[in-house]
């Protein structure tokens, strides 16, 4: 089209106008664009229109009959499509994107906007139009896209919904992208369109009061939160891109919690073992010094039986002592167990039977409004374990349960049996529960007393909790490590208001029941030869110098490992056995044991000691170790050891000891 005749066109259109023109051809930063309809060759493009496309204006001669060339095909089908629309029906809007081929093969991406001129009659004559760069727009736009579909964080855009006074109440998925669908398990097909209530009914008011309040203040906000429809965690943040809706974007952070809990709980278990370890070696302390004070107690009890005529009132409180001492000792053997210093000492045992055998004692234990009913099922079958620290854990419930009726009326039932127990049924609820499935013996103590939250429940087994004003020792604690080393299975059942069980279960044996060895009926045995004894304490060296003297052997006296081996080197040829301490200052038991082998390698050595006999076998297991007493040990326990060692000898007379009582050969210090 001649530019002559274009003007004289728009001067028609715009009133005679030139300065138009020169605008729409040269000041325009969109291309402007004219085509005659009636005629359509007759067409003209503005230099910004050939520009876009990367081409000189200068070129427009030849190339403006053939910019149809340039237009993607699918695209100018459907312009063509849109301007045939928009003639015959004006109302109808002409925008449409189109893609053209630049000069150098690159695509531009235009937005082509126009409007017919139409004659006295409604006819459409000419069109007029100009085309936008959207290029960048649309490269933005992909990257957007790009971003949106590849980006690991889950995003989502989302319409509040609000209620006729402005309270947020729902919200509409708009649009989700595929880590969104990753995260959640929801699809986009089928879920965009619908509310969060739609599609997950029990998601929690917090989510849409949050969301609603980013959408009412424009405020962003981060957090953390656990969707219990979902069963996730997630770390949001949701911000207002626009009016009524929110957009959030947002990780799984299900794992990261689950590892945090494992570590809080790693801590706290890493914290009691601690305290546990803490209390061991006190526990372990103690044990140590009181078994001491209760060999002097005991052996001083038990030789003065020995003195006094059977027809002495005092017999029976000497004997009382005797008793008192070895369950005072019993109570030692359980705290060094505790202090990991004593290993349990199994042995076949009938359950029932010692349960019988203790109720005389726990029926003084408990309060005198409690009514102790017993379910003790017969002929249960055996197991292994050591009954000190079962008596212990029967000793304990029935103690606690009494103190949780108190001063009302109640009742604890006591019961025994014996049940068949499937993997299923251990790893439900226990808090000790073995992994072998099989037979169980049980123990179970319940009461009608006040009961336990679970709170509480969760902290019985530390060691000093108590709910009462004062605690007294290790309670519950103790009781765990005891079934933890019997491989046993604990269970705890309370409510508030409702009373508590404890139900103990230990694995049934098939072997039969160990009888206890009955002790030496040769109370007479009197033996001959020189006793080494060495012991830091004074009072064992003291008590145990007159039981050795009561038995006819003459005693040497050492106070520590040094000593010990010197006095052995002088008078190795007179002395037969050395009765060792294990637990010594400056040279222990074990040190002079070596040394002491060095000397002489048929050197017979007993090893005394707070720990079990058990213990201390293991660990002298074939060094040549002649025995091992268990502190505090009794009379007779030491005559039977004395005697399968030492010689027999005519028994000294009690006048003779009376008047020698050192038998001339005791060194004290």
């Amino acid at each position: 089209m001649d530019e002559h005749y274009l003007k004289r066109e728009l001067y028609d259109l715009f009133g005679k106008d030139s300065s138009l023109f020169d605008f729409l051809q040269a000041g325009s930063l969109d291309g402007v664009w004219y085509w005659n309809l009636e005629q359509p060759r007759d067409e003209w493009m503005s230099p910004k229109f050939w520009e876009v496309l990367g081409y000189d204006p200068a070129e427009k001669k030849h190339l403006s009959s053939e910019w149809k060339d340039l237009i993607f095909p699918e695209d100018l089908q459907t312009a063509s499509e849109n301007i045939e629309k928009h003639c015959a029906d004006a109302s109808y809007p002409y925008d449409q994107i189109v893609r053209y081929r630049r000069k150098n093969g690159s695509t531009a991406w235009v937005r082509c906007r126009g409007f017919a001129i139409r004659d006295a009659t409604g006819k459409p004559v000419r069109m007029l139009g100009v085309h936008t760069d959207i290029t960048s727009i649309k490269a933005a736009e992909e990257d957007y896209q790009n971003l949106f579909r590849e980006m690991l964080d889950g995003f989502a855009l989302h319409e509040i919904i609000l209620d006729e006074t402005g309270t947020p109440i729902d919200y509409r998925f708009l649009a989700v992208n595929p880590a969104f669908e990753r995260m959640t398990g929801l699809k986009a097909g089928d879920i965009v369109g619908r509310t969060v209530l739609d599609v997950l009914p029990g998601t929690e008011s917090q989510w849409i009061e949050t969301y609603g309040k980013v959408v009412l203040t424009g405020d962003p906000v981060h957090f953390e939160n656990y969707s219990a429809e979902i069963a996730k965690h997630f770390e949001v943040t949701a911000f207002r891109p626009d009016e009524g809706r929110f957009a959030t974007v947002f990780i799984d952070i299900t794992e990261r919690k689950k590892l945090e809990a494992e570590r809080r709980e790693f801590d706290t278990r890493m914290h009691q073992t601690q305290r546990l370890e803490s209390l061991g070696v006190l526990a372990g302390g103690i044990a140590h010094d009181f078994n001491n004070i209760l060999a002097a107690i005991m052996g001083n009890a038990e030789l003065a039986l020995d003195d006094i005529s059977p027809l002495s009132p005092g017999r029976e409180s000497l004997a009382e002592i005797v008793t008192a001492s070895k369950r005072a000792a019993d109570l030692c053997a359980q705290m060094l167990a505790y202090a990991g210093k004593r290993r349990i000492e199994q042995r076949n045992m009938a359950l029932g039977e010692l349960v019988e055998e203790t109720l005389h004692i726990l029926k003084t234990c408990i309060s005198k409004k409690a009514i102790l009913n017993l379910n003790l099922e017969k002929s249960l079958p055996p197991m292994s374990g050591d009954p000190a620290q079962i008596r212990q854990i029967l000793m304990n419930l029935v103690i606690n349960a009494s103190e949780a009726i108190g001063e009302r009326s109640g009742v604890i039932a006591l019961s025994t049996g014996a049940m068949d127990c499937s993997e299923q049924y251990l790893a439900n609820g226990y808090i000790v529960a073995p992994d072998k499935p099989g037979t169980y013996v049980y123990i179970e103590v319940s009461d009608t007393g006040c009961g336990m939250d679970k709170e509480t429940i969760q902290r019985i087994f530390e060691p000093f909790f108590t709910t009462k004003f004062s605690g007294r020792g290790l309670g519950l604690a103790a009781i765990l490590g005891i079934v933890k080393a019997h491989e046993g299975a604990l269970r705890v059942y309370s409510e508030p208001g409702k009373g508590s069980t404890f139900k103990v279960l230990f694995p049934a044996i098939d072997v039969v029941e160990d009888r206890e060895p009955e002790h030496d009926a040769n109370r007479d045995w009197h033996g001959s030869g020189t006793v080494l004894l060495v012991d830091d304490e004074e009072s064992i060296r003291a008590i145990c110098s007159k039981q050795l003297l009561r038995l006819g052997l003459k005693v040497l006296t050492a106070e520590d490992g040094r000593q010990a081996v010197s006095r052995y080197r002088e008078r190795k040829e007179d002395i037969a056995l050395v009765l060792l301490d294990l637990t010594m200052p400056h040279m222990n038991g074990e040190e002079a044991f070596r040394e002491l082998r060095q000397i002489n390698p048929n050197v017979h050595v007993i090893l005394a000691s707070g720990y079990s006999e058990d213990d201390i076998a293991a660990r002298f297991a074939g060094k040549g170790l002649a025995g091992c007493l268990q502190k505090p040990y009794t009379m007779d326990k030491l005559r039977s050891l004395l005697s399968t060692l030492l010689p027999k000898a005519e028994p000294t007379t009690r006048s003779e000891e009376r008047k020698c009582p050192n038998n001339g050969m005791q060194t004290d210090g």
